[in-house]
């Protein structure tokens, strides 16, 4: 953490307790210490983040270094609680190949493949993808693209798309939750880069009786999940139904 104005660190605080449950903890700090020794602005204060989650699903917040009037230094924190030990990224900006940056607007959604790497569903109008190296990258999305997704595939990063929420499966293909595309579920091929609706557009309605998924109608897709066995959940709050649906490998 780099300080951003010169003073002594105070305290160090990180994203408060969830349900009770406190899981990010604060290891040795190296470069600067808790104390009244003033540092100056751009010491590097290195510290270390132990994330313990207590049950499943995304975390976020914020790792501060206070002084004697507000914060001096701080970082944001993401976590996916999985399993009992899982890894917590750093939440900031991330420098690309090509040397320039990203700045995500709207975070809606994360996911997490098999390799570690996390997707965010960027309700400005992008999805993107982190690898376990710290780089950004564009999945989907694009502020000038050339129209809605369709059945039809398309480059993935030409497309219109407000996400609201990602998944993705072992083979890397990633699933979107469009809000401008309520009643449906997109798909990025990992293979092509194209994307297309997988499920929704038709006019059946679904039920416990399995079906195509292009054959259904939904109503507000506002989420998307993945399993183990590459079935596809999705969570529909449209028409009053308030139901998820499950998709399985065949589609």
């Amino acid at each position: 953490v780099e300080l951003t104005q010169g003073g002594a660190v105070s305290s160090v605080t990180v994203p408060p307790a969830q349900n009770g449950k406190h899981e990010f903890a604060v290891g040795p700090i190296t470069g600067c210490a808790v104390g009244s020794t003033i540092y100056p602005a751009g010491t590097i204060c290195t510290i270390p983040i132990i994330f313990n989650p207590q049950y499943p699903g995304p975390r976020a917040g914020e790792l501060m270094l206070n002084g004697s009037s507000g914060p001096v230094g701080t970082v944001g924190l993401v976590g996916i609680g999985s399993g009992p030990e899982v890894t917590a990224y750093p939440g900031a900006l991330a420098v690309v190949p090509t040397g320039s940056t990203k700045l995500v607007a709207a975070v809606a959604g994360v996911a997490v493949d098999g390799a570690g790497n996390l997707y965010i569903a960027d309700n400005g109008n992008n999805v993107y993808e982190v690898s376990t190296t710290g780089l950004i990258t564009t999945v989907a999305g694009s502020t000038g693209g050339t129209g809605n997704v369709t059945t039809t595939p398309q480059p993935a990063t030409s497309a219109v798309i407000s996400p609201i929420g990602v998944a993705v499966d072992a083979a890397g293909n990633v699933y979107i939750a469009d809000a401008d595309q309520p009643g449906a579920l997109e798909e990025v091929s990992a293979a092509t880069g194209d994307i297309a609706i997988m499920a929704g557009g038709g006019s059946a309605v679904p039920s416990t009786t399995p079906q195509p998924a292009m054959s259904v109608k939904l109503g507000n897709v506002v989420a998307t999940a993945m399993d183990g066995a590459g079935n596809v959940y999705i969570a529909d709050t449209g028409t009053g139904r308030n139901e998820i649906y499950r998709i399985n490998p065949l589609g």
